[in-house]
């Protein structure tokens, strides 16, 4: 069975990418949560893995296990940024700041004997993806896989990874630009209702003209 990788640029597994998501949602992803991306991808995966082959018991209650997990619906998640620049949006983390463990760390921790092994891994591969954690040579995690019969590919069809947290917008502050002052309406002056000043000599004149015509 092949699986695709095309849907996301950063898809929710390593392996399979986002083929559980295939004809459901836009190309973008962009309608769709985060906790129901992980969902459907690990109910996908739990179904594959079911219907590969007759499984053993001990197979079958580690599936069980990872239903309940993904019924469940809480999942790890990121607290903090992504660095600046980098180019993988999304990683694994196999137990978050809140104790909560990944599908896998789940998985282990729920098979009794075991309930060690998660803290065990996360000291020094809590953001390692599955291929990695299976290098390192833990006896304990190759003991479960044993008993459980998983194998490394399987293990890392399951794991998936998860959005860092989102850097908010740098706020631009903006200077108001000041508006120039509305110039106000000119006032014409009115025309002064004083009738101008007459001269003197004119008053002058104007007396003895009376006069004159009066005495003569």
């Amino acid at each position: 069975m092949g699986f695709s990788t095309t849907i996301a640029r950063d898809p929710v597994n390593k392996v399979i990418g986002d083929s559980s998501l295939e004809g459901k949602f836009d190309q973008n992803l962009t309608d769709i949560d985060e906790q129901s991306r992980i969902r459907i991808h690990l109910k996908y995966v739990e179904n594959f893995i079911r219907n590969q082959s007759s499984l053993s018991l001990m197979k079958c209650n580690a599936l069980d296990y990872l239903n309940g997990y993904w019924t469940q619906g809480q999942f790890p998640a990121h607290n903090r940024y992504q660095q600046e620049g980098g180019q993988q949006q999304r990683l694994p983390r196999f137990i978050d700041h809140n104790g909560v463990h990944c599908a896998v760390g789940y998985m282990i921790l729920k098979s009794p004997g075991f309930e060690h092994l998660p803290n065990q891994i996360n000291t020094n591969y809590e953001y390692s993806f599955i291929d990695e954690i299976g290098n390192s040579n833990n006896s304990d995690l190759t003991k479960w896989m044993n008993m459980y019969e998983f194998n490394l590919n399987e293990l890392a069809m399951i794991q998936p990874t998860y959005e860092h947290m989102r850097r908010p917008q740098k706020k631009v502050w903006q200077v108001p630009q000041l508006q120039p002052p509305t110039p106000m309406a000119s006032q014409t002056p009115q025309a002064s209702k004083i009738p101008p000043k007459v001269p003197e000599m004119s008053r002058v004149r104007a007396f003895f003209r009376r006069c004159f015509d009066f005495f003569s």
